[in-house]
């Protein structure tokens, strides 16, 4: 018997002696997992109504150092996106994620720009995808990964803009993961390979502790909101 037999042999040993029933373990644990318990409610986040997430979501995205615009209607993002890389003096040649409802954006509308969809490629300076949700408690982007996303514009391009819909915009990291499981089981999938938290841009100070952009990922982060807030919750 290897080393690691005769380990996991004495814990299996020592769990059956205690009583442990496996079964019944394996049931608590799925019955957690369908009905998970409510976790605490941050304060900064607590009785927000739907504005006051919005509005907390610009303060902390700000707060470290990401860029945030809100445009009403989807028809605004070529313009939103176009203004912005103009205003860094920057080309206009940007990389898509292949999500249907970016696909959908009217991007012809400003014809200055030159979009295409998928993955980065070498030399690709500009990424835009969409993100599963934006969580107020911190300014932080959840992207999974899917056949929907390009992971990799996540971390190759200089510049990463992320179009959010307002309606995105969660109080807690619990709400996102809560609304991450229902999205993939009503599309009849299992939890994605990899989840992405972005907050802000890529930065590290190991070195002299100088601050440095572009460190791991893109040096520069831009957000659209797109919409309006519901008159019914704001």
């Amino acid at each position: 018997m290897d080393s690691r037999s005769a380990i996991l042999g004495r814990i299996r040993a020592a769990a059956q002696a205690g009583g442990r029933d496996e079964g019944r373990a394996a049931a608590d644990v799925a019955a957690r997992l369908a009905t998970p318990p409510a976790h605490p409610t941050p304060g900064r986040v607590k009785g927000l109504t739907a504005l006051g997430l919005i509005e907390l979501f610009t303060k902390m995205a700000t707060a470290v150092g990401a860029g945030v615009e809100r445009v009403a209607d989807p028809a605004r993002v070529p313009h939103a996106v176009a203004d912005y890389l103009s205003g860094l003096g920057h080309g206009f040649q940007v990389r898509i994620a292949p999500d249907p409802w970016l696909r959908a954006i009217p991007w012809d509308r400003r014809p200055s720009l030159s979009v295409a969809f998928g993955r980065a490629q070498a030399g690709d300076q500009v990424g835009v995808t969409t993100a599963l949700a934006g969580v107020a408690e911190t300014g932080t982007l959840v992207i999974p990964s899917g056949s929907d996303q390009a992971t990799s514009l996540l971390f190759l391009p200089r510049i990463h803009i992320v179009i959010l819909p307002l309606h995105h915009i969660v109080g807690t990291y619990e709400e996102a993961w809560h609304g991450l499981a229902i999205r993939q089981q009503a599309r009849g999938l299992g939890m994605p390979r990899t989840v992405n938290m972005v907050t802000g841009p890529s930065r590290t100070a190991d070195i002299e502790q100088t601050s440095l952009p572009h460190a791991h990922g893109p040096g520069r982060v831009q957000i659209i909101l797109v919409g309006e807030p519901d008159p019914a919750t704001a």
